[in-house]
């Protein structure tokens, strides 16, 4: 066995400054290895199975230095030399998709990549690899920051790295490892997973597949994920018809997805809607909107069937519905529109956007005139009409191993943990969605590995709050996943030296991946250079502190807001619901009172609980006087 080292220690690198640095790699064995650079040095020998590791005493900023590595005797040795490192500050970037998110993703990327070269930034991108069992080295190579190397980079780790090195001075090392669409649990080893408990059948499912298992199993995922409609038992029971009494159906906003509502089911709902016409729209052909549905519709006008998108129709699930409803059926006064909605796999409803969502006298491509359109956004009657079970949960698709718990910290982290680092910057939680209460619990253990893991107890971990997302809503919600791993990642900095940067004000409706990604960087970097570089300055935004009751009005205080708050966009604060002793939240008004915010509605006699920004896509403008947004948060467990 010759010698050789791990990729990630390779020209270009940057070594953490101020620790003891572990250098690694392969040897024979028995053999002695010498490490040395900026006048250090450190010798190892190599194990029965080849591999040794030296530890050279802390050193300084600076660079670029080159490093020697000899093993062997005198003349025989042989020497390897890493050139152009750098001493500085070295993080790790990790998470799904909105940190994979490139900068040549953004739609600015040409104004990004003007200003980017930055010889003493360098960055290194590992592989996306998911393996089964832990590996001891990842492919991807150093390379300094300029306009051609950054385009494939991630973005927010980009501006994080950019605002660190100017904030400190001290050349940065970015690790990007990441893979869009994972859950935590990827990135979490067994042994957690075990002790945590829960996990049992992911561990279970976590194994190679022989090529006949892999045929097989992909085969019964693909079943799974694609269960049939059972047919439309409601038409047979006259939930089209307009003078079907639909009194006892309960109502949801639309557009939304049903899961946002408290109805976690695959399966079929039908939704109704009565509609007025004025005389000026009766006796036209109409052209109705309904905007996206996710998965598959029927949609009735008056009883008739006008229209229907299945599983012929690409991307189905964000086809925009158009659909002409004939002179005939159209009259003065009520009208009604029903639609069924089949949902055969993840999430189901009507989505929107809600201007797509209109009944209109013009015709198909056509604008409309004044007084031609009716929104038909807003609430629904609907009734659940088929349950499917749901197989896939229990499966996982053998084509996509990086699926599979464990695989990610197996194959991406475990090569680079001997690698001294800073910390880490996380940006990752849409993905756990459906179990996001369970989220804060995994999310806590993961970290607590990953620092177990490169020995540093204390090792800062940054991560960011999940962004605002999905159609807003007009009244205040009880139940919401986002919501929820919000909170498990607020309830996260309950873990020494971690830090959450708050993304509420800078997310897009229509889009799981917003382009704002410079925010997200700088908003890190302020608590890196903040909290952990003795930079000085506020770092966070306004965080709930306490609550208290009394004359019918919730008086909130906040820290992180010595100087006072502020609204933006508005004169007062939104956002806000309050819930009375029946548990049930309404909107509120509120009013700032100088680091506290007053929270009332007049039909809430005796107050309970408060919550601000609990809903996928919340109406926030509540600031510090720093600028910074204030994180959702309630004040209930309910």
């Amino acid at each position: 066995m010759s010698l050789r080292l791990p990729n990630i220690i390779s020209d270009n690198m940057v070594l953490q400054q101020g620790v003891k640095t572990r250098i690694w790699g392969w040897a024979d064995p028995g053999e002695t290895v010498n490490v040395s650079i900026a006048g250090r040095s450190a010798a190892a020998k190599a194990d029965p199975a080849g591999k040794w590791l030296a530890v050279l005493s802390p050193l300084k900023p600076g660079g670029p230095f080159e490093m020697e590595i000899k093993a062997g005797p005198g003349g025989k040795a042989e020497t390897l030399k890493i050139k152009n490192i750098l001493i500085g500050e070295v993080w790790l970037a990790s998470g799904q998709s909105n940190m994979e998110m490139r900068v040549r993703d953004l739609k600015k990327c040409g104004t990004f990549s003007k200003n980017v070269n930055y010889p003493r930034i360098r960055l290194f991108e590992v592989a996306q690899t998911a393996s089964f069992e832990p590996l001891d080295d990842a492919s991807g190579k150093w390379v300094e920051c300029n306009e051609n190397t950054v385009k494939d980079f991630s973005a927010a780790a980009y501006f994080f790295a950019r605002d660190v090195f100017k904030g400190t001075g001290s050349p940065v090392g970015m690790i990007g490892s990441y893979w869009g669409g994972t859950k935590a649990e990827v990135w979490t080893d067994k042994q957690t997973l075990e002790n945590l408990g829960g996990y049992e059948e992911d561990i279970a499912m976590a194994h190679p597949f022989s090529p006949e298992e892999k045929q097989r199993f992909s085969g019964e995922w693909e079943k799974a994920a694609n269960q049939p409609d059972p047919g439309n038992k409601g038409l047979g029971l006259g939930y089209a018809s307009p003078d079907f009494d639909d009194t006892s159906w309960q109502l949801m906003e639309m557009p939304s997805y049903w899961e946002d509502n408290g109805h976690d089911i695959d399966g079929a709902v039908w939704f109704r809607r009565e509609i007025d016409i004025p005389e000026a729209m009766a006796g036209k052909e109409l052209r109705l909107g309904l905007g996206a549905v996710d998965d598959f519709d029927t949609t009735y006008f008056n009883g008739v069937e006008v229209g229907a998108t299945g599983r012929e129709t690409p991307n189905w699930y964000e086809f925009q519905r158009d659909y002409k409803v004939p002179v005939e059926l159209v009259k003065p006064g009520k009208n009604v529109i029903a639609v069924r909605v089949f949902d055969f796999y993840d999430k189901g409803g009507m989505t929107g956007p809600a201007e797509n969502m209109a009944l209109t006298a013009a015709g198909m491509g056509q604008v409309p005139g004044p007084g031609e359109t009716i929104s038909i956004s807003g609430f629904w009657k609907y009734k659940i009409e088929t349950v499917l079970d749901r197989p896939y949960l229990k499966l996982k698709n053998p084509d996509r191993p990086h699926d599979f718990a464990t695989t990610l910290y197996n194959g991406m982290i475990n090569p680079v943990v001997n690698f001294n680092i800073k910390g880490i910057i996380w940006y990752q939680g849409e993905s756990n969605e459906r179990k996001a209460k369970e989220y804060e619990r995994l999310f806590k253990a993961m970290i607590t590995l990953w620092r177990k893991s490169w020995q540093n107890p204390k090792m800062p971990f940054l991560f960011v709050q999940l962004a605002n997302f999905r159609n807003r809503r007009s009244t205040a919600v009880e139940y919401c996943g986002w919501a929820q791993v919000r909170e498990s990642q607020l309830k996260t900095l309950e873990l020494p030296a971690t830090g959450m940067a708050v993304i509420i004000d800078i997310g897009e409706a229509n889009d799981i991946h917003p382009q704002n990604k410079l925010d997200v960087g700088k908003r890190l970097a302020l608590i890196a250079l903040g909290k952990f570089y003795s930079k000085g300055g506020e770092y966070y935004g306004p965080m709930y502190d306490s609550v208290k009751f009394k004359g019918g009005k919730a008086e909130v205080s906040f820290t992180h807001a010595k100087k006072g708050l502020k609204v933006k966009g508005d004169k007062k604060p939104f956002g806000f619901a309050i819930a009375g002793e029946k548990n049930k939240f309404v909107a509120a008004h509120a009013k700032i009172q100088g680091s506290k915010v007053l929270v009332w509605n007049n039909k809430i006699k005796n107050p309970t609980a408060v919550r601000y920004g609990w809903a996928n896509n919340p109406p926030c403008n509540l600031y510090n006087m720093e600028g910074l947004p204030a994180s959702p948060f309630r004040t209930d467990n309910w």
